[in-house]
């Protein structure tokens, strides 16, 4: 989170200028025995193995005169209890044990170190509450840093004796009762207030912290904060900080906000705002401005152009329409723009990233148009273009090509034409490809190393699909629909990472290489609709958790291998026109995760596996083939469509599946009656029994279905 950044950033800067200020001295000889004493009492923890006559005193900080006046132990792993002991050091003004490991409550021990002005317990694991009269700490303290830990039910109203206090800090606690608004609102001297990511009681901003004119820092988010912003804060104009994200608050951006001139940081996003923004907005400040996730609507204000210092501008998750203001291409430190899921509409401002170090640009979901303009990446910085389900068109910048930065490109769902730019696929840190559009070009012989997902299905891409030897990073592979052609690369089988592998759609010819049966993470193969032949890999699903496998519509021939469900993740067999042959693996009528077996036109033969019937999963099973065996007497309650029409099942029709929309079973040796609860069917629209040798026929009631039933030994027809 950037504003958590921010803090940490500010407070370090705050413990620098203070520890900076120590001499170099060692401690007095009186000073040193009251360290060793600490140190003991403290149970000679491993950090402060330094602290001795002729050590270098880790952490401790002094004056010219030897006399110890702070102790910064942070990141140190300590992990026992603070020592009384520490309060016997006098003139101790400092002590910061913030990303150690101390837990229980908080130490009251250091009640009696009566100097105390700076206490720093951050990033600790303190809990229970804070104590009711945690006032008898230093009345001078100036800094109180509890933040991160698990402190729990109300922040105490003594905490605001503290009238010489300049930052409060309790942010990231587990707080859950109420904070003393009022008294807090009395702390004059406040500079930094940060009360955020705590689960208070609902209720609105206390107006009482107008009082806090000094305030350049306020972090009031996910607190519950209700209500809407008060004209109170108005009075703060040191303010450099204001942060109200994710509370539950209602109503507009008060005019002020939007006209202070010393705010830098403006953070209300996810807090349920609406109205419009601005329209005059004068706080010429502003670095980061985060309105997200809210509900403003109109325009985005022209004025937004004149914030010069603005490096940070989210407008992402609102309903603002109309276009993106041209004078945004032309604000010179604009670095991160994120606009995604508006209604926004028209072209993109025409220098965009011409004026700036344009590294972030997301406008995803919106009804933008026309070109991407080739300023993009004018000053060589631009990693993210995140531009898809748009209306944009015309040729993807050429000059993209020279834009090494480049890490992650979203364009799919967009009209874009002509050729992608090939030299894109050898950037280093490029990662994430998704163009689904109408491109064509070629790929590489190689691509780049780092990348982890390339998703460019329903384009015009052609020639041979590029080594694999290299991108051995790669977890997703979307080539479908393009018009690739040529064999797949033996070495895919060294993408020991790829999950997803999609080349359906396209003119691949020759074998699936047998190494894919060895990959150990793949677990969606979708290779239908090419000219694929042979057999499949022996091994096929023994060595990863396979679920869906699709290779309909090719020449594939041999048996399905045993190993298929070996992992007994299988829910999809789609495997119809191919010229499979032999038995149908008998092991899956163990795979209980099938939903979808479509078989139909091959060449399969023997027992139809009769477990697979029962699966609770089971939705459609279609298996025109040669199949002989039996059905069960019931079948899987959830199955809405069979079709083994010209196999060779015999024996009796089963019980029917309540939900079944489609049972075509013609051309069988089926015998017997039709089960008479055929007729409660209601979603039943085909039926063909036609070519069996059913001998019965009750009346059955089906809603507007195409029924076949001659070709059977009928006794009786008066009902049908």
């Amino acid at each position: 989170m950037v504003v958590y950044s921010i803090l940490i950033l500010f407070l370090l800067l705050l413990i620098f200028s203070i520890s900076n200020s120590q001499s170099a001295a060692q401690p007095s000889a009186d000073e040193q025995t009251l360290l060793l004493a600490i140190k003991q009492d403290w149970d000679n923890p491993a950090p402060l193995s330094s602290w001795s006559s002729i050590g270098n005193w880790t952490g401790v900080i002094s004056t010219s005169t030897g006399q110890v006046y702070g102790l910064s132990l942070p990141s140190l792993h300590i992990a026992r209890p603070i020592p009384a002991s520490v309060c016997s050091l006098k003139n101790l003004t400092y002590i910061d044990l913030s990303f150690n490991n101390l837990t229980g409550d908080f130490p009251t021990v250091l009640y009696g170190c009566s100097a105390l002005e700076f206490l720093d317990l951050s990033n600790n694991q303190l809990s229970g509450r804070l104590p009711d009269r945690v006032d008898r700490l230093s009345l001078g303290m100036q800094h109180l840093n509890l933040s991160s830990n698990a402190f729990t039910g109300d922040v105490p109203l003594a905490i605001g004796r503290f009238s010489k206090l300049k930052s409060l800090v309790l942010n990231i606690n587990s707080f859950n009762g109420n904070y003393p608004g009022a008294a807090i609102g009395g702390l004059l001297e406040l500079e930094t207030l940060t009360l955020a990511k705590n689960l208070f009681e609902p209720g609105p901003v206390p107006k009482e912290f107008g009082n806090l004119i000094k305030l350049k820092l306020l972090w009031l988010s996910c607190m519950n904060m209700t209500g809407t912003i008060p004209d109170d804060l108005s009075s703060l104009t040191e303010l450099t900080l204001l942060d109200l994200s994710q509370n539950k608050m209602q109503g507009q951006i008060p005019e002020w906000v939007l006209k202070h001139q010393k705010l830098e940081n403006l953070y209300l996003y996810a807090s349920n705002l609406s109205g419009e923004i601005g329209p005059n907005i004068t706080a010429l400040n502003l670095q980061e401005l985060d309105l997200s996730m809210n509900k403003f609507s109109g325009s985005i204000p022209e004025d937004i152009a004149n914030l010069k210092k603005l490096r940070l501008l989210y407008l992402y998750y609102n309903n603002l329409t109309g276009p993106i203001p041209a004078g945004v291409g032309m604000m010179p430190n604009l670095t991160d723009i994120r606009l995604f899921n508006n209604k926004l509409s028209g072209p993109l401002p025409a220098e965009l990233g011409k004026h700036s170090e344009l590294g972030n640009f997301e406008v995803s979901n919106n009804n933008l148009s026309g070109e991407l303009p080739d300023t993009l990446c004018f000053n060589k910085k631009l990693f993210d273009i995140v531009v898809f389900n748009n209306s944009f068109s015309g040729v993807f910048p050429t000059n993209l090509g020279d834009c090494k930065t480049i890490n992650n490109i979203m364009a799919y769902n967009n009209h874009f034409v002509g050729d992608f730019p090939k030299k894109i696929w050898s950037f280093e840190l490029l990662t994430n490809v998704m163009i689904y559009n109408n491109f064509t070009g070629t790929l590489p012989s190689e691509i780049s190393f780092n990348i982890l997902r390339i998703e460019m299905g329903n384009n015009r891409f052609s020639g041979a699909l590029p080594s694999a030897a290299v991108a051995l990073n790669l977890q997703e592979l979307d080539l479908s629909m393009n018009k690739f052609s040529g064999s797949i690369p033996e070495d895919i089988a060294n993408l020991k990472k790829l999950r997803l592998l999609y080349l359906y759609y396209n003119n691949l010819t020759g074998p699936i290489p047998a190494g894919v049966g060895m990959m150990p993470n793949l677990t969606d193969i979708r290779l239908f609709n090419n000219k694929l032949s042979g057999s499949l890999p022996a091994e096929l699903g023994k060595h990863s958790e396979l679920g869906n496998f699709e290779v309909s519509n090719n020449n594939l021939s041999g048996e399905l291998p045993d190993t298929l469900c070996f992992n007994k993740k299988l829910f999809d067999i789609v495997v119809f026109n191919n010229s499979f042959s032999g038995v149908f693996p008998t092991n899956l009528g163990d795979c209980k995760t099938i939903n979808n077996i479509m078989a139909y036109n091959n060449h399969f033969v023997g027992d139809f596996p009769k477990k697979i019937w029962s699966f609770e999963l089971l939705t459609n099973v279609m298996i025109y083939n040669n199949f002989t065996g039996t059905l069960p007497s019931e079948i899987s309650f959830n199955i809405l469509r069979i079709e083994m029409g010209n196999n060779r099942f015999s024996g009796a029709l089963p019980s029917a599946a309540v939900g079944l929309k489609s049972f075509l079973a013609e051309n069988n040796q089926f015998s017997g009656e039709l089960p008479t609860d055929m007729s409660r069917l209601a979603n039943l629209t085909k039926l063909n029994l036609a070519g069996n040798q059913l001998l019965t026929i009750v009346k059955i009631y089906i809603n507007s279905f195409a029924s076949t039933l001659p070709s059977n030994k009928i006794v009786s027809k008066s009902n049908v």
